[in-house]
């Protein structure tokens, strides 16, 4: 790798990315309602950088090239499974989300069930999964700067304050635009490096790795545990999609309904042929450099391309991780400011005070992510793990708000408690869970529909 290149390319990139910011500042900087909300004037582009750089983080590119060199081409299902995720809330859940119009999922729980706790539990769990996700994005980082012989520690911290700092400035419009320039390099340094590796023959080294029995017999097995594993790694990251405080903002800050479709379309039509590519890098990683784990990915753009497009595609990396990250914030600001202490604690916050908050929110949040970067190991684990503690403790809720009527504040309540603590207990081993991080969300419906039925008269007052 060419460190002086990759250091010219990064600092071009994140220039933009603060030029961006500031942009943003001077439409939406200081007024707090606007940088919750992008001023209600997202665009399709603006929507696909937000939906796809939800996923299109970490996980999807790094984790995505370590699956497939520990295990072929199923290594894609995990980023065709987040594409797949979207269609679900085309169909069920877009339309009726955004006529509620809420830009939080708290204040649509709370409107619902006429129950501040049910908002208060949401906002926990929601909470706690982000800030776990916003540390599984950093390790890549982390790994992306080992893998170039720099100090993991101090360039993932270099990282955080690059995105705290044009997410500071320009909120949410700011998090959309920059996903936007994001996804862009991402795409086409996965579609550039592909290319290259084809050309270069890697479709051959792959094939005669594995007739040599250097692969694994199912490397080229679409579904080598059969249809069971991808159900179980699908539902878990649809449930915490669906629920999201990020799905609801993206949708409802929308200039108008026909955007949001569009955009959950042309994001899906995006996702999948891209999911493929970072498991064929690994594929390609573990057939000529015996390459596995998240320095997979990293083994093939040091050791395979041409200089320029692997400093590009370390930029890519970063990107990945950065358009996952800032929504995040955001989203975590607008819960803490906007449905606690502006909606629970002081409804008079002037707007100037909660930007200034807003700055405080994100650097705590940061601290807390920067240390799960630094203890944890496994990339698709622990987003599996972080996704499937919302989906536990929110999806039963938020769902069976919008469509069941006899659900309950009680029976709300209950669910989200019940969610969370089985997803707890699991982890820790004291219960196992019989479809594994699925069963969260299992406990959780179960406790919603027994509950709401043995206190149906919480349903006048909750209006449903």
């Amino acid at each position: 790798m060419n460190i002086p290149i990759l250091i010219a390319v990064l600092t071009v990139y994140f220039a933009v990315m603060l030029a961006i910011g500031w942009v943003g500042s001077k439409r939406v900087g200081g007024d707090f309602d606007k940088m919750i909300n992008a001023d209600k004037s997202t665009t399709v582009l603006m929507f696909m950088g937000a939906a796809t750089g939800a996923h299109i983080g970490n996980g999807f590119v790094v984790g995505g090239a370590a699956d497939g060199a520990a295990n072929g081409i199923s290594g894609a299902w995990y980023g065709i499974v987040c594409a797949l995720s979207y269609v679900l809330i085309v169909v069920f859940f877009n339309k009726r989300i955004y006529e509620k119009g809420f830009i939080s999922l708290a204040d649509f729980l709370r409107d619902r069930y006429n129950n501040d706790l049910t908002a208060i539990l949401f906002i926990l769990s929601t909470i706690i999964g982000l800030i776990g996700n916003i540390g599984v994005q950093l390790m890549a980082g982390k790994a992306m700067f080992e893998a170039l012989g720099i100090n993991g520690t101090v360039g993932v911290i270099i990282l955080t304050v690059i995105v705290l700092l044009y997410s500071a400035m320009s909120g949410l419009w700011g998090a959309y635009m920059t996903s936007a320039v994001q996804i862009g390099v991402i795409t086409v340094g996965l579609i550039f490096t592909t290319i290259v590796l084809l050309v270069n023959g890697a479709a051959d080294t792959i094939s005669g790795a594995f007739s040599a029995g250097q692969l694994p017999q199912t490397f080229f097995t679409p579904l080598p545990g059969g249809i069971k594993p991808v159900l179980l790694m699908f539902i878990p990251i649809s449930t915490a999609v669906i629920a999201d405080q990020c799905t609801v903002q993206r949708i409802n800050s929308c200039k108008d309904y026909s955007t949001t479709v569009k955009g959950w379309v042309y994001s899906i039509l995006m996702m999948l042929p891209l999911a493929l590519m970072p498991a064929f890098i690994g594929m390609y990683g573990a057939a000529k450099f015996g390459a596995a784990g998240n320095a997979a990915f990293f083994t093939v753009v040091i050791n395979s391309l041409p200089a320029i497009l692997g400093a590009i595609m370390m930029a890519a990396v970063l990107a990945a991780i950065m358009s996952t990250i800032d929504s995040f914030m955001v989203a975590i600001s607008t819960m803490a400011l906007h449905d606690v202490y502006r909606g629970m604690i002081n409804p008079k916050a002037d707007p100037k005070k909660l930007t200034h908050w807003d700055h405080i929110v994100s650097i705590v949040t940061a601290v807390i992510a920067l240390i799960i970067a630094l203890v944890a190991t496994n990339i698709i684990g622990m987003l599996c793990s972080v996704t499937a503690f919302i989906g536990a403790g929110c999806f039963v809720p938020f769902v069976g708000g919008l469509y069941w009527k006899k659900g309950t504040a009680k029976g709300a309540i209950a669910a989200s408690i019940v969610g969370m603590i089985a997803m707890v207990l699991h982890w820790l081993g004291i219960i196992v869970l019989p479809l594994g991080e699925v069963g969260g969300a299992v406990c959780s419906l179960v406790a919603y529909i027994v509950v709401s039925l043995a206190t149906q008269k919480d349903n006048a007052a909750a209006g449903a």
